[in-house]
This record gives structure tokens, C-alpha cells and sequence, in this order.
């Protein structure tokens, strides 16, 4: 279980979804310019907005399920664990979203993990009676909202941080 930052995996096969989670996750200085930042800046001129400041994310984004699911083994190994996993549920050629879970669960039991998907070939119902617990398992529907996002990303990697730490002193 890791301490300090926490880890948050995406994985979706649209390099333009995994930018929208670098933008509305990654701190100002990450961020790709011509992102969230640098429209913020555009519209309302250097420092003219009001900021909103997100959480420091350590974030991890791949392609495909396969990519997922090692990179999930490797935090394990490494004593690095994710809090969060948001996971499209189609991303072809590789294994689908609800295999890619199941996988991930069996690797990391604690990991909450969000389906965040515009359509699935698997019903909403159906992958919760395979990915259990049931409380560690949420949906979000694209497109989107960042503040969504950052909503799940900083109340699940809370709770992540509350539950690792029961755990730790069991």
C-alpha cells in the first residue's frame, strides 16, 4: 500500500479521453499545454479566473486492459497500490472492460474502480454481479463532467487511504 500521492490508472483506447483525465486530474504543471489550463488562461487572462485547486494525482494512463491489468500487478509489487482505476468498458483489439476488471480485482481487492463508458455491450447489473464487493464499484456515463471526475478521484482515493490504513493496523 503506497503513502503520500495517490495513484490513480486510467484506461481507455482514445488518446483524446486520456487527455481530458490528464487535464481535469494532473496538476497545472503536468497538464498538457492547450489543455484545461491554458483555455483557462485564454478566456479569462493570467490569474483573472478563479483557481480551482485539484488534488496531486500520480497518474498512470493506458490503452488497453491487458496494459491495465500489469500495471496494476506492478503496483502491487512494487508496495505502490492505486486507489482509483476509471476503466472503459470497450477497447479494442485487447480484452473488454468487464474482463479487464475482474482481472484487476483479483489482484487488488481494495482498488475502487470506476466504468466510465458512453455505451456497453454488458449490463450495468451483470458487471457488478462479477466485479464484487459491490461498494468499490462505480459508473460514470461519457461524455463526462470533469468535475465528476475530480469528485470520484478525490472522495474514492479518501476512502482508499481511510480503508488501507484499517487494514495496516488489523
Amino acid at each position: 500500500m503506497s503513502k503520500g500521492t495517490p495513484r490513480i490508472l486510467v484506461a481507455d483506447d482514445e488518446a483524446a479521453v486520456l487527455e481530458a483525465f490528464r487535464d481535469a486530474l494532473a496538476p497545472p504543471a503536468q497538464a498538457k499545454a492547450g489543455g484545461l489550463v491554458a483555455l483557462e488562461k485564454e478566456l479569462f487572462g493570467e490569474g483573472s479566473a478563479p483557481s480551482v485547486a485539484v488534488p496531486a494525482y500520480a497518474l498512470t494512463l493506458v490503452a488497453q486492459g491487458e496494459q491495465a491489468v500489469a500495471a496494476v500487478r506492478k503496483s502491487i509489487e512494487d508496495n505502490a497500490s492505486f486507489c482509483v482505476v476509471f476503466l472503459d468498458m470497450r477497447m479494442p483489439p485487447g480484452i473488454d472492460g468487464m474482463t479487464t476488471a475482474k482481472q484487476i480485482r483479483a489482484v487488488d481487492p481494495l482498488v475502487n474502480i470506476v466504468v466510465v463508458t458512453g455505451y456497453s455491450d454488458v449490463d450495468v447489473s451483470e458487471i457488478a454481479g462479477h466485479v464484487l464487493p459491490a461498494d468499490k464499484l462505480f459508473f460514470i456515463a461519457k461524455p463526462f463532467q470533469v468535475a465528476e471526475i475530480r469528485q470520484q478521484a478525490a472522495a474514492l482515493s479518501a476512502r482508499w487511504a481511510y480503508e488501507t490504513a484499517l487494514v495496516r493496523e488489523l
